[in-house]
C-alpha cells in the first residue's frame, strides 16, 4: 500500500467513438482520491517549483494532438500524443462505440504493444477489451467486457477466457471492467490496492456510487434475455420468484399467486419469456449462487440451502452442468479478494432457508 508522496502517473486513452463515461468516470476516481488525501493530509500540500504534490497524474493520451470526439456529445484534446506520452503507472482503454474501429487500427495495436511491458497495469472498461486483445495483450487472460458483447470477444479472439458476469476481473497487471459505469468500480479497486479500503470507501461516498456492488452483470445479461414485457403479466410474476428464491417455488404456487391456473401460466411464461417456469427459477438461483460464492463466506452446503437449490451436491451438479466447473473452483477464481479475480456476482438471496422445486 502506497503512503509516501510518489506519483503515480493515471493516464486514459481517448479516441473517435469513445464512451465518455467510460474515461471519465475512472478518471474522476483518481482525482477525487487526490483530494482527499490533501485534506486529510496524508499527502502534504505543499506546492514545490510550482508543483503540488499529488499520490495521481490524471491524464490523457490520444493517437493525435487534434480535437477527439466522444460520445454524449463532447470533444476533448489529449494532454499527449502517441509520441510524446510519458511512462504510465495506470493506462486505461475506454469502449465506445468507436472501439471495434479502433481495435482495427495498427498504429493503436502497436503502441500498445510497444508500451505495454513498461506499464505496471492496463485496464480496459466495457469493449475496450477490443483493442488491448486485438494488440495480443488478452492472450490466456481471463478477462470481462460488456455482457451484449461477451460472446463476440470470445469468437473473435479464442485464447481469451471471457467471464461476461464480472463486474470486472484482475488478471496480473491487466484489468478488464464491463459496461460503462464498471469503470468506476474498477477504478474504486485500483485506488484501494494503492491506498487502502479507508480510501476508496472515502472515495465511494463522495462519488456518490457503490463502493462494492451487490450484483454483477448477471442482472442484466442471462436473465435479462429471459425477462418478459413489461406490460404482460409475466413480467410482476417474474419479479415475485426473485424474491422468493429461498421460498419451496412450485408451479401450483407461483399460479395461484399469479391469480392464474398452472396450465394458463405455463404457457404464458414460455410465449412471453422464451423459457419455462422452471427453466427461470434454475437460472435465477444459479446467479444467487455465483454471488454468493463470490462475496460471502457461507459453506455451500449454506449457500445452495439459502437459495432453495436444496444441497450442495444439486449446486455442484448443476454448476457442472450449466457452467462447466464446480462451486468449489468458481469460488476460487471468482471471489472477491482472490489472486486472479476481484468481482463481485449477480443477485443476492435472503436469508431464509428452505428446500424449493417445480
Amino acid at each position: 500500500m502506497q503512503t509516501d508522496n510518489h506519483t503515480r502517473q493515471i493516464i486514459g486513452f481517448i479516441y473517435t467513438g469513445a464512451n465518455s463515461v467510460d474515461i471519465s468516470g475512472p478518471l474522476q476516481v483518481f482525482d477525487t482520491a487526490n483530494r482527499l488525501l490533501i485534506e486529510s493530509k496524508r499527502i502534504e500540500h505543499t506546492v514545490v517549483d510550482g508543483i503540488t504534490p499529488r499520490a495521481y497524474m490524471v491524464e490523457t493520451v490520444a493517437a493525435e494532438s487534434k480535437p477527439v470526439a466522444l460520445t454524449g456529445g463532447l470533444q476533448a484534446i489529449a494532454h499527449y500524443d502517441f509520441s510524446s506520452m510519458p511512462q504510465a503507472d495506470t493506462l486505461i482503454i475506454p469502449g465506445g462505440q468507436g472501439a471495434l474501429l479502433t481495435a482495427k487500427n495498427t498504429d493503436v495495436t502497436n503502441w500498445l504493444t510497444r508500451i505495454a511491458s513498461n506499464t505496471r497495469r492496463l485496464a480496459s472498461t466495457c469493449t475496450g477489451a477490443f483493442i488491448l486483445a486485438e494488440a495480443g495483450l488478452l492472450n490466456h487472460c481471463i478477462v470481462t467486457t460488456h455482457w451484449q458483447y461477451a460472446d463476440t470477444l470470445r469468437q473473435h479472439y479464442p485464447n481469451i477466457k471471457v467471464e461476461e458476469n464480472s463486474i470486472f476481473i484482475k488478471n496480473g497487471g491487466i484489468y478488464s471492467s464491463a459496461g460503462v459505469t464498471s469503470g468506476i468500480d474498477l477504478a474504486l479497486a485500483l485506488v484501494e490496492e494503492d491506498w487502502g479500503q479507508a480510501l476508496a470507501l472515502s472515495v465511494a461516498k463522495q462519488m456518490v456510487v457503490f463502493f462494492r456492488r451487490s450484483g454483477g452483470q448477471s442482472q442484466y445479461s442471462p436473465l435479462l434475455d429471459m425477462q418478459a414485457p413489461q406490460q404482460s403479466r409475466i413480467y410482476a410474476t417474474q419479479e415475485w420468484i426473485l424474491a422468493h428464491l429461498h421460498e419451496p417455488l412450485t408451479l401450483e404456487r407461483i399460479a395461484e399467486q399469479a391469480n392464474m391456473s398452472p396450465r394458463h401460466l405455463s404457457r404464458l411464461f414460455k410465449r412471453d419469456s422464451g423459457k419455462t417456469v422452471g427453466e427461470f427459477i434454475t437460472a435465477a438461483r444459479l446467479d444467487a449462487a455465483r454471488s454468493l460464492l463470490t462475496s460471502s463466506s457461507l459453506t455451500l452446503a449454506q449457500i445452495a440451502y439459502e437459495i432453495g437449490l436444496g444441497d450442495s451436491e444439486n449446486m455442484r451438479r448443476l454448476f457442472m452442468q450449466y457452467f462447466n466447473t464446480n462451486p468449489s473452483l468458481y469460488r476460487q477464481h471468482f471471489s472477491v479478494g482472490s489472486a486472479s479475480n476481484h468481482s463481485v456476482s449477480t443477485q443476492t438471496a435472503s436469508s431464509s432457508r428452505k428446500k424449493t422445486d417445480v
